[in-house]
């Protein structure tokens, strides 16, 4: 009788202890998970040729915040042209899309760079006060943005033609990474935690 008692007890006391042990284990990877979800507010990629992660309407919906008299429809199709064109030559368009709008300070643009040119990186606007380049629609414009970032982001050959005229130019993958176009795409040495600014800016 004592013995089956006791041998009760035992069951009990380990089953009561994997319970706790799971419960233990369970509370743990809650915990840790929060963790992530709140560390996944800042943008962390840095590497010019890597995917994107945001779309089209939330790079629209970060623009129109900052700049918002803009055209809602002309900054969505400028953001899908930005999607589309990166990913055919493998550049992250967030990048490309967060250093369009400071570029040309959301389309706002400067003395140097108009409105009529398409020129969204400021191509050809040198400190001198050289004036930068002009294309002849958007889609042209976002392309040659697109390949002058690869240019500097890799060593791999474009896939789309190239229209790029500043191209050759570029010492190949001198920037692969975000903070690397300070001193390289622009003397600002700044310039890299500015475009970061707007990626965690971006919702």
């Amino acid at each position: 009788m004592k013995k089956t008692i006791l041998l009760q007890i035992s069951v009990f006391l380990l089953a009561s202890y994997f319970m706790y042990s799971c419960s233990s284990r369970r509370s743990y990877r809650t915990s840790s998970s929060r963790s992530s979800v709140v560390a996944g507010k800042s943008y962390s990629e840095s590497r010019i040729m890597s995917r994107g992660r945001f779309s089209a309407a939330q790079m629209t919906r970060y623009f129109l915040k900052k700049n918002p008299k803009a055209s809602a429809q002309s900054i969505d199709y400028i953001a899908r042209l930005y999607v589309k064109e990166a990913a055919y030559e493998g550049v992250n368009h967030d990048i490309a899309f967060a250093q369009m709008c400071h570029e040309t300070n959301f389309l706002r643009y400067g003395n140097q760079v108009k409105k009529w040119q398409h020129n969204y990186c400021g191509l050809g606007a040198t400190d001198d006060g050289s004036r930068g380049l002009a294309f002849p629609d958007a889609q042209t414009g976002v392309r040659v943005h697109i390949q002058h970032l690869k240019a500097y982001g890799s060593f791999s050959p474009l896939r789309h033609r190239l229209i790029d005229p500043r191209f050759k130019y570029v010492k190949r993958g001198t920037a692969q990474t975000i903070s690397r176009l300070a001193g390289t795409w622009a003397s600002d040495r700044a310039y890299g935690r500015h475009l970061r600014a707007h990626l965690s800016s971006i919702p």
